[in-house]
């Protein structure tokens, strides 16, 4: 007879959703922010140290938005040349067209060469308004108000972009949802490796709870995927 699933079984969906891990107010407040400005098609910026989980978030935003059907396209800003703008600009065009009836997500925009901020405040300003155009996001892990001042960084562009800011606190901030955040990891890195999944020693567990984590969740997944390769077998 066919296989016929469990009620209870998650969608690939939920299974998504479930990625944004832990109960703390700071990330709370996050998802708040980012569910507040889901029904909207203005530009998003969000604000974080490396490794909070921009993306993570962007795809959230792509998934629960107006067009969740559209293509996500996401683009790293510092992949592109300095020394040969009409190519870089070809490029940035190229992802823009993918991104059309979805949402174009630009990584560490602070890193956009200055030339290509120019072009991408043209392109953003032409389609201000056009609900058949994308819904743009981006992500910043410096100062960019700093850049701005500097020059670094256009203004024109920055406050477009930054329309709707969210905030994404440091692992420090959030240090309630550890232990939710390790048994996540844990469990998701044993399953990737075909590991038996492991408990993890008391002193272990106390130094992975006072660590400050500079690198935030990112560096938390690369400590536990770590120890699950090194890992003696049980």
């Amino acid at each position: 007879k066919p296989w016929t699933p469990p009620v209870d079984l998650p969608t690939p969906v939920e299974e998504e959703v479930s990625m944004i891990q832990g109960r703390s107010a700071a990330i709370m407040r996050a998802r708040r922010l980012i569910e507040r400005v889901s029904g909207s098609d203005e530009p998003v910026m969000l604000l974080g140290e490396p490794g909070t989980g921009k993306e993570l978030f962007a795809r959230r935003l792509h998934e629960i938005g107006r067009a969740p059907g559209g293509p996500f396209i996401a683009v790293n800003c510092s992949m592109f040349d300095n020394d040969d703008t009409r190519a870089a600009t070809a490029l940035l065009d190229e992802r823009i067209e993918r991104a059309a009836g979805g949402t174009l997500f630009l990584n560490d925009v602070l890193l956009l060469p200055r030339q290509l901020q120019g072009h991408l405040a043209l392109k953003v300003q032409v389609r201000e308004g056009v609900r058949a155009g994308f819904r743009l996001v981006s992500a910043c892990s410096g100062q960019p108000r700093e850049a701005v001042k500097s020059g670094a960084f256009r203004a024109d562009l920055f406050y477009r972009l930054s329309l709707l800011p969210v905030a994404l606190p440091p692992l420090r901030d959030r240090r309630d949802d550890l232990p939710v955040l390790i048994e996540h990891f844990l469990k998701r890195h044993a399953r990737r490796h075909g590991r038996p999944l492991r408990k993890i020693s008391g002193a272990a567990m106390d130094l992975l709870l006072r660590y400050d984590y500079p690198g935030n969740v990112r560096e938390l997944s690369n400590m536990l995927e770590r120890g699950v390769i090194f890992a003696e077998p049980a």
